[in-house]
């Protein structure tokens, strides 16, 4: 598990004072248009399907680190959007009312949010790669 930022820190406690369950650090592969194998995502709703993704790097004060990791995380919204996975983007000045924007986005999805289909589950997909 990578080291925890203060933000993702913020939306970890904010998920618990929710009350919801999630996995941390949750991997994901074989998704189209991620040319490195695998992506990790900062928080997986297993029972919505819904991925959390904290965009800690979006207001970086270096004008080429704040290039760079723009660019990386719409990479990684690409491939999210690509492979129609849900996921809630929460950006630094949003973690003042981190639980709302939670609530929100949650149930934005809730009317989509309902289990992978077996061929789409990317566990099930590596285990069956794995065989």
């Amino acid at each position: 598990m990578n080291r925890e930022s203060d933000g993702e820190r913020a939306v970890r406690v904010a998920l618990d004072n929710l009350g919801l369950k999630y996995e941390q650090e949750k991997e994901i592969n074989f998704l189209n248009g991620d040319f490195k194998g695998s992506m990790r995502a900062d928080f997986f709703f297993p029972r919505y399907n819904i991925y959390i993704e904290y965009l800690g790097g979006w207001d970086k004060k270096d004008a080429e680190e704040q290039k760079k990791e723009r660019a990386r995380y719409n990479n990684k919204k690409d491939a999210y959007s690509l492979n129609d996975l849900k996921c809630i983007y929460i950006y630094p000045n949003q973690l003042n009312y981190v639980s709302n924007v939670i609530k929100k986005g949650i149930e934005k999805f809730k009317h989509k949010a309902e289990p992978l289909p077996i061929y789409k589950n990317p566990l099930a997909i590596s285990i069956t790669t794995a065989i």
